[in-house]
Parts: structure tokens; C-alpha cells; sequence
């Protein structure tokens, strides 16, 4: 008994021994991070109390007369230990002084910065890779021991939270439970193809960008997981092939057609072709903000630019009949069908799918209170003004607006219907 807990007691000096130099190697360092030096000085310390509790149950074990020598062992650590300990203070405490105050006339900032919120994982396996790696890099340093589980499940949705309810509090069996189920190489790959499988033809230039951010996407997030060669595949780089616009299918023909390329040579080519196309409908979407008249769909470039997380909108209306999801791909304010109607019945069918009668979305949350809408716009009717949608607006003389039936294809049109939207 009393060997192994020498045995034991010997490990503990070395681990000890390993975080006293790691914690040297940090103070040796001038300008070495505060939290750097803290989370060395709490794995010292653990390791600390290990060698004593592994000293205390040894020395339990021995002969009276052996204990003066282990008193000296125990002694000479204890001066280690204290040494380094007074070291770390006088280092935090030189970190934390406050420089004294300069004799200039500094205006406080009225302003106050936020911390910087760690983000929430949903389930969304895409985004699994990532939120793993920056939790372990730059949250699990921070936490104390037998904190990691409780801070991971504070950045767990309720329905992830369910999922590894069983695995425990240890930090090894909760993350492979996650791993198992979001992070598997083999799933995430066929989820980003998926997407890059589920793309569609479109001349609209909101479609081809938003076409673009899928390939960009799925490229970097293949590159993260260094499976990048999957985006080489000669039926992945079809698909894209296939989801080009006429013009840009003719462009990019033309550059290859003379050319013998390899599948990674083509992959790495076509990536720029898109970069460069990418570029072009960002400027057209620039030159829309400024006024400058443009031909085409105009539309969705300027809600692109407008808002950065503007997606297809989807037509409630359309949706409600059962239609299915090529003839529901449209917005509401481009529905034919909800703008042939007259206002009062659009008003009606707003009130009745719970719709908001600023921006015309369902599920925004000025359905309930239209203060609440994010949109900030007022009828444009001359002479309104009023917190309402263009297309719900009703004539002081009782009859009301019909628009056209239409979906915008020019330039007047296109700004017609971003007046309309306010988005």
C-alpha cells in the first residue's frame, strides 16, 4: 500500500513539476496575456493540491520515524510553490495598475461597447465544425474546472440540450455525443453537396448571387475540413455549370472551350469565373443605390445589397392554395394573383394569415404590434404618410389603389416595387 501511494505520489510531483514550467514559460513572457497567465496558474495550483493530498495519504502509510525526511520533501516543494505563487502576483498586480491620468483633456465616450456574445449552436450541422473548434479555443481556457459541461450547455439550444441530457457532465462524453451526431465528415459533406445539387437555373441577378454565396459557402466549408478535392467532382461542377445564368453559361464556355483542364485546374477556374461575376452584380447593385437607371431584374440586387441576410421570399398566398414551391417562389408583393385583388381584400387577407401591414411577411413581428416591423418606411402615397404597405392603402374618396398585376422587369418597376416593400 505504501509503495503505491509513493507511486502515485511521485506522478504527482511530475505533473506539478510540468505546470510550474508551463507557468514559467508564460511569466517569462513581457507582454504575455493576463487570462493566459491565470489559466496556467489554476492548472499549477490544481496540480498543487494534488502533490498534497498524494503526500498526505503516503506519509498515513509509513513509519513514524521516516516522517522528518518526507517533511523535507513536502518542504522543499512548498517553497516552490510559494515562490511561483508570489511571482504571479506581482505580475497580475503590475498588469492590472492603473496608468496614472495624463494632464489632456479627454472627453469620456458616450458610447459603450458590448461584449462579444459566443454564438448559440442549433443543430445546424454546417455550422457544428466551427462552433466546436472556436468553444474549445477560445471558451474552454476560460472556464474553471468542472465548469466546461454547464458553460457548453448554456450555448446549446433546448432541443440540443435534450439530445445529450444522457451523456453526463463529463466534458469528453458530451462532446461525443455531439460529435456523433453533427460531426461526422461524411454527413457534412453530403449536406453541403446537397445544397450545391439543389441549386437552379435563374437569369435573375438575386438568384445568381445568391447562387454564387452557395458555391463560396460550400467551397470554404469543404476547405475547413480539408475535403475541398469533393468540390472537384466533374458532376458537382456540372450542377454549377447548370445553375448559370444564359449569359454566364455562354462566358464561361467560351473561356474553357479551347482549354484541356484538369478537374482541379477547372474547379479553381471556375471559382474565380464566379468571384468575377460576384463582383459585377455587386457594382450593379451599387450603381442602383446611387440612381443610375439599370436594365433587368434590379430588384432582388438592391435587396441583396440592402440587406445582407435577404433570402427569397416566399408567397404566402400561393402557399395557402396548396401550391407548390416553383409556383410560390416569388414575394407577395409580387404576386399577381394578391395584386389583382382589390386593397380591401388584401387588407383582409393580410388580417387573416397574420401578416404585418408595413412589410407584408408573415411571422415579422409587426403582425402584432407594426412598431414592431424592422422595416422603417410609411405609405408613399402622396399625401398618406401613414405606418401601412402602398399596396393597403384605400383613397380618401373610398376607392382604392389597384397596382399593377405585374412583377417588376424594368428599372421604374423595380424601384416601384422597392418603394413599395420599403425593404
Amino acid at each position: 500500500m505504501a509503495d503505491e501511494a509513493k507511486t502515485k505520489r511521485t506522478a504527482a510531483k511530475s505533473q506539478f513539476t510540468r505546470a510550474e514550467s508551463s507557468l514559467r514559460n508564460a511569466l517569462a513572457v513581457e507582454n504575455c496575456a493576463k487570462w493566459t497567465i491565470e489559466n496556467r496558474y489554476s492548472e499549477f495550483k490544481r496540480r498543487w493540491d494534488n502533490v498534497q493530498e498524494a503526500h498526505d495519504t503516503y506519509v498515513s502509510l509509513i513509519e513514524e520515524q521516516a516522517l522528518l525526511a518526507e517533511e523535507e520533501w513536502i518542504s522543499e516543494l512548498t517553497n516552490r510553490f510559494e515562490g511561483v505563487e508570489l511571482e504571479v502576483g506581482e505580475r497580475m498586480n503590475a498588469v492590472i495598475k492603473p496608468e496614472p491620468a495624463k494632464e489632456t483633456s479627454i472627453k469620456r465616450s458616450i458610447f459603450k461597447v458590448d461584449s462579444i456574445k459566443f454564438q448559440t449552436f442549433s443543430g445546424d450541422i454546417r455550422k457544428y465544425p466551427s462552433f466546436k473548434y472556436e468553444f474549445k479555443t477560445h471558451i474552454v481556457p476560460r472556464c474553471e474546472k468542472g465548469q466546461e459541461v454547464l458553460v457548453l450547455k448554456a450555448h446549446l439550444s433546448e432541443d440540443i440540450k435534450e439530445e445529450i441530457m444522457n451523456a453526463g457532465d463529463n466534458p469528453t462524453d458530451v462532446w461525443a455525443r455531439l460529435d456523433n451526431k453533427y460531426g461526422r465528415v461524411d454527413r457534412i459533406i453530403e449536406n453541403v453537396l446537397k445544397d450545391i445539387k439543389g441549386l437552379a437555373r435563374s437569369e435573375d441577378s438575386g438568384d445568381i448571387l445568391y447562387m454564387i454565396s452557395i458555391v463560396e459557402k460550400a467551397y470554404r466549408d469543404l476547405k475547413n475540413l480539408g475535403e475541398e478535392r469533393e468540390m472537384q467532382n466533374s458532376s458537382i461542377l456540372s450542377d454549377i455549370e447548370g445553375a448559370m445564368s444564359s449569359q454566364m453559361r455562354f462566358e464561361w464556355v467560351k473561356l474553357i472551350a479551347n482549354e484541356t483542364l484538369g478537374s482541379n485546374e477547372k474547379s479553381a477556374k471556375l471559382n474565380t469565373f464566379l468571384q468575377e461575376w460576384r463582383n459585377r452584380l455587386e457594382y450593379d447593385g451599387a450603381v442602383i443605390r446611387t440612381g443610375t437607371p439599370t436594365s433587368g431584374n434590379s430588384f432582388h440586387v438592391e435587396q441583396q445589397n440592402r440587406n445582407p441576410n435577404w433570402k427569397r421570399k416566399t408567397c404566402w398566398l400561393h402557399n395557402n392554395q396548396g401550391e407548390d414551391a416553383s409556383s410560390s417562389a416569388h414575394p407577395i408583393w409580387w404576386c399577381k394573383l394578391f395584386l389583382s385583388k382589390p386593397v380591401a381584400e388584401r387588407i383582409n387577407l393580410v388580417g387573416v394569415n397574420n401578416a404585418c401591414k408595413r412589410c407584408l411577411d408573415v411571422g415579422c413581428e409587426g403582425s402584432a404590434d407594426i412598431s414592431k416591423c424592422p422595416q422603417r418606411f410609411t405609405c408613399s402615397i402622396e399625401g398618406c404618410g401613414q405606418i401601412h404597405n402602398k399596396l393597403l392603402h384605400v383613397t380618401t374618396s373610398g376607392t382604392t389603389c389597384h397596382a399593377s398585376n405585374k412583377s417588376p422587369s424594368s428599372s421604374s418597376e423595380a424601384a416601384l416595387a422597392i418603394q413599395t416593400t420599403g425593404l
